[in-house]
């Protein structure tokens, strides 16, 4: 997932602010998502799992995303299906965060193991906001100012 959501905030980054900024932070990003993982981990293994350096890849990207797509134009049109894979990853966290509860009442699956099909359907909004994008035409400072 935290592969996935460095992707996601290069590609936002990249439409909403700089393409050259979005591809100068993709490799690094990626890595950072992986060093994460293998630092929470080697922690882990040690006794005292230290999730923040995931926590802030996996929140940090998810807190932003919404800022730069109220505050920055785009070069494209259909935001909208960014809004939703949001809305998808929003209720993921809760379908994590209430794990025993919906176990308790579906009695066949975890909040945990949703959280992760929720996300997952989330790619289903990007693929749509990609495959509907048409070029719009910008008004004088909006998109791209950053370039």
């Amino acid at each position: 997932m935290s592969w996935a959501f460095m992707a996601f905030f290069c590609l936002i980054t990249g439409e909403h602010l700089s393409p050259g900024l979005a591809r100068k932070l993709l490799w690094p990003l990626q890595l950072a998502g992986v060093l994460s993982i293998v630092y929470w981990h080697v922690t882990e293994s040690a006794g005292h799992g230290d999730l923040r350096p995931y926590a802030l890849v996996q929140f940090l990207p998810m807190l932003l995303v919404p800022l730069i797509l109220l505050l920055f134009g785009s070069r494209l049109d259909g935001t909208v299906y960014l809004w939703g894979m949001l809305a998808a990853y929003v209720v993921s966290r809760l379908a994590e965060y209430y794990d025993a509860e919906i176990y308790a009442i579906t009695g066949f699956v975890s909040g945990h193991s949703l959280k992760h099909i929720l996300a997952a359907g989330g790619s289903l909004f990007i693929y749509l906001a990609l495959r509907q994008r048409r070029t719009v035409k910008l008004k004088f400072g909006e998109a791209g100012s950053l370039q």
